[in-house]
């Protein structure tokens, strides 16, 4: 289910490396969306990690070691 209520077919789900150093499973393939979406929990899951938003970055913390990775967006 999308943000504004509406559901979305997926019929892919794969693996993506928006960054080099970055490599994101569960990403999800919607046809016509601009934008691939991912699964929070699924990512902080395989990562072992916990998400901070802001209004402008995120930090992607390491639960293992604890260290911080800031992306800004």
């Amino acid at each position: 289910m999308l943000a504004n209520g509406s559901k979305a077919h997926v019929p892919d789900i794969d693996q993506a490396s928006p960054l080099p150093s970055l490599s994101l499973n569960y990403v999800l393939f919607v046809p016509g969306s601009a934008f691939n979406l991912i699964s929070i929990s699924k990512f902080t899951q395989s990562l072992n990690c916990s998400i901070t938003f802001s209004s402008d970055s995120f930090l992607i913390q390491d639960q293992k070691y604890g260290k911080d990775n800031w992306i800004r967006i």
